[in-house]
């Protein structure tokens, strides 16, 4: 079986926000910052968040890095207000613990960005498993059996004479 592992994508755990760009602002990243996207940095640095961190926390949409020679602070876009985070799609730091997350959620909540979703384990990174169902290439169509999440999923079928594949 192949595994496809891919990281958060830009604005994964945007869950509703308020209309328009209500939600959003234009935050300075300093030189010397490297982070992936999903981070939660605290607004007025630009500065990923550290456990027990405080201040007006906004959520990165995109990845940054401004540690390369010759590098410039740079503005990004985040949601600061008015919005639902999901918390499994968050890119927490490796130090965060489940109190950290909690103690983030109830500071982010001072300006209604609203994290949800229960303590749990952050969820694999291993997006999709994809495992051929015929080992013979010279079969035809591939078919593929696709898990999301280690979750069983349907698995695609071929149409009869037309060979596109649709799910049941």
């Amino acid at each position: 079986m192949v595994s496809f592992k891919e990281a958060l994508h830009p604005g994964a755990a945007i869950m509703s926000e308020a209309n328009g760009q209500l939600s959003r602002e234009n935050v300075t990243i300093p030189v010397g910052q490297k982070f992936p996207a999903g981070t939660l940095i605290v607004v007025a640095t630009g500065i990923p968040l550290a456990p027990g961190g405080l201040g007006p926390i906004g959520y990165s949409i995109y990845g940054v890095d401004t540690t390369v020679a010759g590098a410039v602070a740079i503005k990004t876009a985040c949601v600061v207000r008015d919005a639902e985070l999901n918390r499994q799609a968050i890119a927490w730091g490796a130090t965060f613990t489940d109190a950290n997350k909690d103690a983030a959620a109830v500071e982010t909540a001072k300006t209604f960005l609203i994290i949800r979703g229960a303590a749990l384990p952050s969820p694999s990174l291993t997006m999709f498993e994809v495992e051929p169902a015929s080992a013979d290439p010279a079969a035809g169509d591939q078919h593929f059996t696709v898990a999301e999440h280690g979750a069983a999923r349907a698995k695609p079928d071929a149409a009869p004479g037309g060979g596109q594949q649709h799910r049941k």
